[in-house]
């Protein structure tokens, strides 16, 4: 059979497609491609921490590896057991330790006592010295000065009438307290109450008068050292002491000492007026008076010896100490005290209500 002839085919050197086609080619592959990678740069974590994970699956599940093990108690091995506690056997009882027995608590009043002078005391590191020589020496109480037989105060006190009387040496109070409490010795805070002539004459209203006059009465002639004195019955002075008590509180002071709760002395006291009086007779206002300072702090009342002797007979107190409601009695003697007074006194005294009664005896404290 005869091939037919087709003739020569042409090759043409240039595509169909017109410019205009041959851009919109490349911009649409351009767009398919950025499009291919923006979901494969957003699916692309996704899908490789799925494959990832379905792997490890896989891959635990065969093994075995991915079931949750517990660990078995595995005991003790015998030889790291007591003797006493080998297998089988019950545990034994711990041995009992036998712990620290705590030191019985000092009942009021015990342990050393010491009276601190306004110069070991007028600055904070002057006081940490001395509360630490004194801790040192056994001392638990100590006895600072507030206001003197003068009537002089020694500390920066706040209230009116004490600051006229100031004495030229004082001392940081609060200080001096603090330093004492870390030591663990009890402050406590010396007030001479009525025998005060400082405070009768910087206001007389305090004070006692000479008969119906506006004089004040002085407990001997002036020519020969003679003192106002403040009139337990005013009530202005009981404020006065009153208020110096509560002050001692505030500065951290624990107790106080009162020395002369007491009228004046007898010699020409005839002629001392000592106002209304309310119909009550020396020993009820001195138990009201000692009431007011006692609801504040702890007081210690300390009387001579032979005075609380005289009882009801007393002509300063009108009655034993006992029965003006002392709770912490301080019998002072210069000497070595009788035996038999102090005896007698000191069972007089509980027997009315006194719950200690201690002897000063040439300044050494000690209880009765």
């Amino acid at each position: 059979m005869a091939k037919r002839n087709m003739g020569k085919v042409k090759h043409y050197s240039r595509s169909f497609y017109t410019g205009g086609q041959r851009a919109k080619r490349i911009a649409g592959a351009a767009a398919l491609l950025a499009g291919l990678f923006l979901v494969g740069w957003l699916a692309g974590p996704a899908v490789i921490d799925f494959g990832t994970s379905t792997w490890y699956k896989i891959k635990w599940s065969l093994s075995g590896e991915g079931k949750e093990k517990l660990p078995k108690p595995t005991p003790a091995p015998a030889e790291s057991l007591p003797e006493e506690q080998q297998p089988g056997e019950p545990a034994a009882a711990p041995e009992e330790t036998q712990e620290p027995k705590p030191e019985p608590a000092q009942n009021i009043g015990e342990g050393g006592w010491a009276f601190v002078s306004v110069t070991s005391v007028q600055s904070a590191e002057q006081a940490k010295a001395t509360a630490a020589q004194l801790a040192g020496q056994g001392v638990r109480y100590a006895v600072l000065p507030f206001k003197d037989e003068q009537g002089y105060v020694y500390y920066d006190s706040q209230v009116e009438t004490a600051r006229a009387c100031l004495s030229s040496t004082t001392f940081d109070a609060a200080s001096a307290a603090a330093a004492l409490r870390e030591q663990g010795i009890v402050p406590v805070a010396s007030i001479s109450v009525f025998q005060d002539p400082a405070a009768a004459n910087a206001d007389r209203a305090m004070a006692v008068r000479y008969q119906n006059q506006e004089y004040l009465w002085l407990d001997r002639a002036r020519d020969k050292g003679g003192k106002p004195w403040l009139n337990p019955a005013s009530e202005q002075a009981v404020a006065y002491n009153e208020s110096l008590i509560k002050e001692a509180k505030q500065l951290g002071f624990e107790e106080v000492w009162l020395t002369h709760l007491q009228f004046p002395p007898a010699s020409g006291r005839s002629k001392a007026n000592f106002g209304d009086t309310g119909g009550r007779g020396m020993d009820k206002v001195l138990a009201d008076d000692l009431a007011r300072f006692q609801a504040v702090l702890p007081c210690w009342v300390e009387y001579p010896l032979d005075e609380a002797a005289r009882g009801a007979e007393s002509q300063l107190l009108g009655a034993a100490p006992g029965a003006l409601g002392v709770e912490r009695l301080v019998l002072r003697t210069e000497e070595a005290a009788d035996p038999e007074m102090l005896t007698a006194v000191s069972e007089t005294a509980r027997a009315d209500g006194v719950s200690i009664v201690a002897l000063l005896e040439a300044g050494t404290f000690s209880l009765a």
